[in-house]
């Protein structure tokens, strides 16, 4: 204990060497701690890494009244929760609804031509009335009825990943659907 103050003072003198010291005696648990509330080693790591930055950033403010590693648990859970915040907001910006994504996606492509627009989102109905009645339903319960892909999964019986995959299925299909429909009509014109 005695060592790991000499080498918080020798780290709040400016010791990057000192510093790393620290580091290397704190990794492990800080680590296997993030694993715990994350779930996601990769997510975990650089969380792990962002809170040894914000540690090193803030290294002046740790006053001793806790112990170090409390102290570096505290900025890791701190910095668990902003990416939790952001990992919800990044979800909820998928979760736009299918004709919004493909109107964005066809209006990039055609901005000059309403009709052709038009025309587009008229093959987008068509196709998905062409779905079979499963994926139907799952594009039903998502778009329209704005359930989320937890609840869908509880309903249903799938996993959460797995409504995640075949809605991405499902929009590739369409999206294969509507091209091979414009690319028809080309070729009647």
């Amino acid at each position: 204990m005695q060592e790991e103050y000499r080498l918080i003072d020798a780290a709040q003198e400016g010791s990057v060497e000192a510093f790393s010291e620290l580091l290397r005696l704190h990794q492990a648990p800080l680590r296997a701690y993030l694993a715990g509330l994350i779930r996601d080693s990769e997510a975990a790591d650089d969380v792990a890494q962002e809170a040894f930055l914000g540690a090193y950033r803030n290294l002046g403010s740790y006053k001793g009244d806790a112990s170090f590693r409390t102290w570096l648990f505290g900025i890791a859970k701190n910095k668990a929760l902003l990416h939790f915040r952001d990992e919800v907001r990044r979800r909820s910006q998928q979760s736009e609804t299918l004709k919004v994504a493909v109107s964005d996606w066809l209006a990039a492509e055609t901005e000059e031509d309403a009709s052709r627009v038009s025309r587009q989102l008229h093959l987008l109905d068509s196709c998905v009335d062409k779905l079979p009645r499963t994926s139907a339903a799952l594009v039903a319960s998502y778009y329209q009825d704005r359930k989320s892909a937890d609840r869908i999964a509880r309903e249903t019986g799938m996993t959460e990943v797995s409504v995640w995959k075949t809605l991405s299925r499902i929009r590739q299909a369409l999206r294969q659907c509507v091209e091979l429909g414009l690319s028809g009509e080309a070729g009647e014109a």
